[in-house]
């Protein structure tokens, strides 16, 4: 796929401000669903982010769930949790341990996780694992939804089982309860939100099931219709003699909070942030599991639009309050990982989420050692909290030079086989290979050879690999036409993962290749063209302008950073980093601000001296190093 930039609205046009911020709201919402847009709109001082928030009750199962929960614990029965091993896995296990224990203290709960050996969902090692717990309640968070089969046996054999998940929904569905919202049946705004998040939701709808708000319903009536709402779901005209009804005043309201933008805010998200506020502690309760269901929503790559926004957002401002406000409630778990990754007590970014501390959880799972990130986030003292932080920087570290190592037998395997980069699709498969980063090398095949990529390692006597698409492929379409030579397969659309017996990898192999002609047939791959949102000056360039572009934050998948542009850039001082692969470098009349590439400096540096002056688009953000802070450019194009 070839990239053509080109430059947006000239920065000068506008007024520096509210102008250029009610602009960029305008472009970047386009095409949004409302539900998705408001969260641009209203991100003001004083309007809380939970009002943005969909009621729980909407998901389909909800209320089957809570009350087989409840049961549980009211007929004092062994409760066990069971998490997927990537960091949404880890994270949506540990919102639920913490809630739970401390709103039932006599709960008996146990916690665990996949690792190691394990195949991807209830597979028979999960299975045996399960059946040592002797649990009358096992609950999935981030799979499950494929193991109707599996769900079922354990059903016989008296276990129930609550399924948490938002993976793909199959021809073949539990018969358990399911939080899913992509079920058929799911009348949930929100299709793409994480695991992380529905076990916070979970935990919400619970404080709200056991107060006084349950059922209770409202009606606005100063409007152009009469609407009555109850538990954050619109209802028709219930029978007002049978049921008590209270009387929700609107516009009342709007003139309380002096905030003439609650207007716009729709009336049944308004009423159920009403009924949360009045529910003793709930956000006190709530707020400090936010910062892990943030860190789920950025590293699963859920879009930061509507209310995905909204709690990334509350992550956010939550983990920056932790250093300032000596009051504010946290997990050792969170505390010691800001602590240590030089965070804490600095203003916490959707960027720190997904490139300092999600990656950092992650690499327990993928280096087969999800109990250390699992321990951390479930520890109860800072005490048990930073043995295990010391353990996972570590693994962390091992699993970047494994990375390295195994980017550099890729490249070194395509080198000697030039010809497998014309096929359809990428394959690489060599003994050698170490298992644990096989996503990582992926995605950078991917970015390399702008193509879709399959990457195998063996692991423990079968092989386990990752698929990236490319661009608009479905993955899962593809790996679901090579079933029958996979052991197991699951994922998203963009992103899946599967295990094979090795001796059948050459099969598998020619398969893919043969099915990936008709898959890549009907997938267009038009020349990709990037406009920035704004033609900007290199003066422009300062804190001012960076300030105004923060009220677009958070950003991420589905809502990218800003994109700025200057042209006839005169390139200053360019200096080699990192071995050579990357380079800062200034321009002139932009002051003191770096500039900064990755992955590119050689080919860069030939083309700067080439050319008098250069074009450039990229991201203003803020750079910490060694304690300070700085503005700096992120170059990502250049011509």
């Amino acid at each position: 796929m070839s990239i053509q930039p080109e430059h947006g609205h000239l920065l000068q046009n506008f007024t520096l401000g509210t102008e250029i911020r009610d602009f960029l709201i305008q472009k970047r919402t386009k095409g949004l669903e409302p539900h998705e847009i408001n969260s641009f709109q209203f991100f003001k001082k004083g309007i809380s982010n939970s009002i943005f928030f969909h009621s729980p009750f909407l998901l389909p199962d909800i209320i089957p769930s809570i009350k087989q929960l409840l049961a549980s614990i009211e007929n004092e029965e062994k409760i066990l949790l069971y998490g997927d091993r990537d960091t949404d896995g880890v994270s949506s296990t540990a919102i639920l341990y913490h809630f739970l224990k401390k709103e039932f203290p006599s709960i008996h709960l146990e916690a665990t996780s996949s690792s190691k050996n394990e195949a991807y969902g209830l597979c028979p090692e999960a299975i045996a694992k399960i059946k040592k717990f002797k649990p009358k309640l096992l609950i999935t968070l981030d799979f499950g939804t494929s193991n109707a089969n599996e769900i079922n046996d354990l059903a016989k054999q008296g276990i129930k089982s609550i399924v948490i998940d938002h993976h793909e929904i199959p021809s073949q569905t539990i018969d358990s309860c399911l939080l899913n919202p992509k079920r058929i049946d799911s009348i949930y705004p929100e299709k793409k939100i994480c695991t992380s998040f529905l076990a916070w939701k979970l935990s919400l709808a619970i404080l709200f099931y056991k107060s006084l708000e349950y059922n209770k319903i409202y009606k606005i009536s100063n409007t152009k219709e009469i609407q009555y709402y109850q538990n954050g779901i619109r209802i028709e005209n219930p029978n007002e003699n049978e049921a008590e009804i209270f009387e929700f005043n609107k516009e009342a309201k709007i003139q309380e909070e002096n905030a003439s933008l609650y207007a716009s805010i729709p009336g049944v998200q308004l009423v159920f942030y009403e009924q949360l506020k009045s529910i003793p502690d709930l956000f006190i309760k709530l707020t400090p599991l936010s910062s892990l269901t943030g860190i789920g929503t950025i590293t699963d790559m859920m879009p930061l639009v509507g209310e995905n926004r909204s709690m990334v957002r509350l992550a956010c401002d939550y983990l920056s309050e932790l250093s300032t406000n000596l009051n504010t409630p946290s997990l050792p778990g969170i505390k010691m990982i800001l602590t240590h990754t030089g965070l804490l007590g600095k203003k916490v970014s959707s960027k720190d989420l997904g490139w300092g501390i999600g990656p950092l959880l992650n690499s327990a799972g993928r280096m087969g050692q999800t109990e250390i990130a699992f321990d951390l986030l479930l520890a109860d003292t800072e005490k048990a909290a930073e043995s295990k932080i010391k353990e996972l920087i570590k693994t962390n570290e091992e699993r970047k030079e494994r990375t390295k190592r195994n980017v550099y037998k890729t490249e070194k395997f395509f080198q000697r086989n030039a010809h497998l980069t014309e096929k359809p699709i990428l394959f690489c498969y060599e003994p050698d290979l170490e298992p644990g980063v096989s996503g990582i090398v992926a995605t950078k095949l991917v970015e390399t050879f702008q193509k879709p990529a399959i990457f195998i390692t063996p692991d423990h006597g079968q092989a386990r690999g990752s698929i990236r698409s490319s661009g608009a492929e479905n993955v899962l379409d593809l790996l679901k036409e090579a079933q029958d030579i996979l052991n197991q397969f699951g994922g998203h659309p963009e992103a899946g993962g599967f295990s094979v017996e090795i001796n059948r990898i050459p099969e598998l192999q020619e398969k893919i290749y043969t099915l990936s002609v008709e898959w890549l047939k009907n997938i267009d791959k038009p020349v990709q063209q990037i406009i920035s949102d704004l033609k900007t000056r290199a003066q422009d360039l300062d804190k001012n302008l960076f300030h105004v572009l923060e009220y677009l934050e958070p950003t991420g998948h589905g809502n990218p950073p800003i994109l700025l542009s200057l042209e006839k850039a005169k390139v200053l001082n360019f200096t080699f980093m990192g071995n050579g692969k990357h380079a800062r470098f200034k321009i002139l009349g932009a002051g003191n601000l770096k500039f900064i590439i990755w992955n590119e400096a050689e080919k860069m540096s030939r083309f700067v001296t080439m050319k008098e002056s250069i074009d450039l688009w990229g991201n203003l953000e803020l750079s910490s190093f060694l304690g300070k802070t700085s503005l700096q450019f992120l170059v990502t194009h250049y011509t």
